[in-house]
């Protein structure tokens, strides 16, 4: 991908909207774009937080260590950027691993930093990165604290479908691989409990579940478990 094209990659991003043309390009020449094999860390919790990442293509999933056990905090698709709370210049505070091959594209913070000063829009925006994440972060406290075991299972499929959802023959399918230990992990449960719901759901017909693939097949009947 040479230089024009990075830059109409960058121009395509929310947080870079408005920004001229020949700013974007001088940030893309400053940036690196990577593509790494399934399964393989961009960084570790607690690593230096030194570089932002842009998904261009793939898949990435973000998780912290508790007792020594995983814990998912999301997922993250094609055009989303990543970690905004390494602006404070501390570490990383969780763990970014490709769950296919997936292409980024790498920004220094002193460089992203930099065009921050130059453009408060980017500021704006960043600040909204940050509070939507925040938000999403409350709704999954409030969701471990308030939702039994089946709400909360039922209601990160629901999530998942709303972002990674595509209409197939059989319904709607969300289009991240899921084992069902991953599924636990995102919802703060045993996989023998996520594994058992999943039946539950799958019984009441209102998903099914092929190649990894959760497919909501009757979103009324989801959407009674919430």
């Amino acid at each position: 991908m040479g230089e024009q094209s990075k830059g109409d990659f960058f121009s395509r991003l929310d947080l870079f909207a408005g920004i001229p043309g020949e700013d974007l390009e001088a940030l893309a020449a400053k940036s690196w774009r990577r593509q790494y094999p399934k399964q393989t860390f961009l960084f570790l919790e607690g690593d230096p937080g030194d570089y932002f990442y842009v998904i261009e293509a793939g898949q990435v999933k973000l998780s912290v260590n508790y007792e020594e056990h995983e814990k998912i905090i999301g997922i993250l698709t094609a055009g989303e950027f990543f970690p905004e709370v390494i602006m404070d210049g501390g570490s990383y505070p969780v763990s970014a691993q490709c769950i296919q091959k997936t292409n980024v594209h790498l920004l220094r913070r002193d460089d992203l930093l930099e065009l921050m000063d130059k453009y408060p829009a980017i500021q704006r925006a960043m600040v909204g990165m940050v509070c939507k994440n925040l938000r999403r972060a409350y709704r999954q406290v409030r969701n471990l604290s308030t939702k039994t075991a089946h709400q909360r299972v039922a209601s990160r499929i629901y999530s998942l479908a709303k972002a990674f959802g595509e209409e197939t023959e059989a319904g709607l399918t969300i289009k991240v691989p899921l084992t069902t230990e991953e599924l636990a992990k995102l919802v703060g449960t045993a996989r023998e409990t996520a594994n058992r719901i999943l039946g539950d759901l799958r019984k009441d017909k209102a998903i099914s579940v092929e190649s990894q693939l959760i497919t909501i097949t009757d979103m009324d009947k989801l959407k009674s478990w919430l």
